[in-house]
């Protein structure tokens, strides 16, 4: 009698636990197991994109580059089109860390990003170009950005709002405004 009551739960088991070890991993799945991400996965994105634009912030800067031994006006909308495509190829890239404990680089990944903002609108300011979509289209993408920077972790986004100097920011919020008078005067105009 008591040993029908162990016998069955333990075929049971048995039975469901060799279904599980018996199948074998499809090769087309295996590949799909990736590696486990880690802190250091999400600092070296952050600086690949900074090192990946800096050479294009660099160009809008000068105003100027050289091909060929000779020079050339920067086309700023083309530079700035590359930028930001790094931005939303990283952007991407970025979402697969979602959830990951971040802390221990929380001020690498915070200086990184800062740094690409900042040296972003210096250049931009100094060249004195772009229009209200060239404008827009970075905000979006730049917003987008610090998105999955703060799904990742929030204290990211509020360490770079500390630590993108005043002057900066107060360029940001005036153009933003620029931005948004003139999205609100053409639909005034349409109605």
């Amino acid at each position: 009698m008591f040993f029908s009551k162990f016998i069955v739960p333990a075929v049971a088991l048995f039975s469901a636990a060799s279904s599980v070890f018996a199948t074998p991993i499809d090769p087309a799945v295996a590949g799909l197991v990736a590696k486990r991400a880690e802190a250091t996965d999400v600092t070296n994105t952050c600086k690949q994109v900074y090192d990946s634009c800096a050479p294009h912030i660099a160009n809008i800067a000068a105003g100027v580059v050289v091909v060929a031994d000779a020079t050339v006006a920067v086309d700023v909308v083309a530079e700035v089109n590359a930028i930001l495509d790094i931005v939303v190829a990283a952007t991407a890239e970025l979402d697969a860390y979602v959830g990951l404990n971040v802390n221990a680089e929380l001020d690498a990944i915070v200086a990184v990003t800062i740094d690409l903002i900042v040296s972003l609108f210096a250049s931009l300011g100094s060249c004195g170009c772009g229009g209200p979509s060239l404008w827009a289209r970075i905000d979006a993408v730049i917003a987008a950005y610090l998105a999955v920077l703060a799904r990742i972790n929030a204290d990211i986004c509020v360490h770079i709002g500390h630590g993108i100097p005043f002057i900066n920011l107060n360029l940001f919020v005036t153009l933003k405004l620029i931005l948004c008078a003139k999205i609100l005067g053409l639909v005034n105009i349409l109605l």
